[in-house]
């Protein structure tokens, strides 16, 4: 089922602009580009205690094209979906100066966990193109490798890379297209996955995520 946007939009923004600072504007802004389900199941998104997104799939990233939400602080709930028991609560800071992305994941035994992934200011000058990655994935035991518009032999980010919610540095080459794929630590001949050829253009940055999709590693890109 592919996930869906609540009718209630417009309320949010309202509710939105009651948590926001009194001293900014309560005008609201484009403040989320998509979300990432890394969990096992289907989870459903509220952002201040409104259901925005629906029925996310495992491993599926879901649009958040249609919201905008006052400056300030916003809470943010993941449920599975139906339930609203074992979610994960985050904050959500708007600024209005740019669209940032969410990840759901497992916590290795924990639970649910969810994060903002936060805009670093990494500029991309004119000409160039920026990839990072994090690896979501619990207990893999993988390498990430990739090719960028200015070299063509495989390379990798780090190693060893394990499941780690903290977002890696940003990679810069041309602008142009990039290729990220997985291998096991012991095969670097190996791939398990790859995301074919993602073309950035010029100024753009992309975050690639690797999930569990049911017990299979798999690729996900994020516009950052």
């Amino acid at each position: 089922m592919k996930p869906c946007l609540s009718p209630v939009l417009v309320a949010i923004a309202l509710a939105a602009t009651a948590c926001s600072d009194p001293n900014t504007p309560g005008t609201g802004v484009p403040a989320l580009a998509g979300f990432l389900n890394a969990t096992a199941g289907k989870v459903d998104v509220e952002v201040d205690g409104q259901q925005i997104l629906s029925t996310v799939d495992a491993s599926v990233v879901a649009p958040f094209s249609e919201l905008s939400l006052a400056p300030g602080q916003h809470q943010m709930r993941v449920w599975p979906a139906g339930s609203k028991v074992g979610g994960a609560l985050l904050t959500l800071t708007v600024t209005g100066q740019s669209k940032r992305n969410v990840v759901a994941y497992m916590e290795p035994a924990s639970g649910m966990s969810a994060r903002v992934l936060e805009d670093t200011g990494a500029f991309v000058p004119a000409g160039k193109s920026k990839v990072r990655v994090i690896n979501l994935a619990p207990n893999s035991d993988i390498d990430i490798w990739r090719t960028q518009p200015d070299w063509q032999t495989g390379i990798r980010f780090q190693f060893p890379f394990p499941f780690d919610p903290e977002p890696g540095p940003y990679f810069q080459s041309d602008a142009g297209d990039w290729q990220v794929w997985i291998t096991p630590t012991s095969s670097a001949n190996t791939r398990l996955h790859e995301t074919g050829r993602v073309h950035i253009p010029s100024g753009e940055r992309r975050t690639i995520v690797v999930v569990d999709s049911a017990g299979t590693l798999r690729l996900r890109v994020l516009i950052d």
